[in-house]
């Protein structure tokens, strides 16, 4: 145990404290001890089909992002990171 500057007593954690980043992918809840991911690894990461495209949400009237795979993505920013997937464009071909 260690003191403050001001008497209190200071528990000290026992062994290294490994902080983590969290986000979420279509509704799902992931995290990573990595502070930075790039689109690839967010989607292997939430098991997304690599082909999918992976967008992050704006926050109030911010745009919606696209996210390229070998896009870096600061996962440090404060708030919970939120993405997500959609298939890609058919431009109106049927199947």
């Amino acid at each position: 145990m260690s003191e403050t500057a001001t008497g209190e007593t200071l528990r000290e954690a026992s062994g290294p404290h490994v902080q983590t980043f969290k986000f979420t992918v279509d509704g799902r809840h992931f995290e990573s001890a990595q502070p930075i991911l790039t689109g690839a690894q967010i989607k292997a990461k939430a098991s997304v089909d690599p082909s999918f495209g992976l967008f992050l949400e704006g926050h109030g009237h911010d745009h919606d992002k696209p996210i390229a795979d070998n896009e870096p993505v600061d996962l440090r920013k404060p708030g919970l990171e939120k993405f997500y997937t959609a298939p890609p464009a058919t431009f109106g071909l049927s199947r």
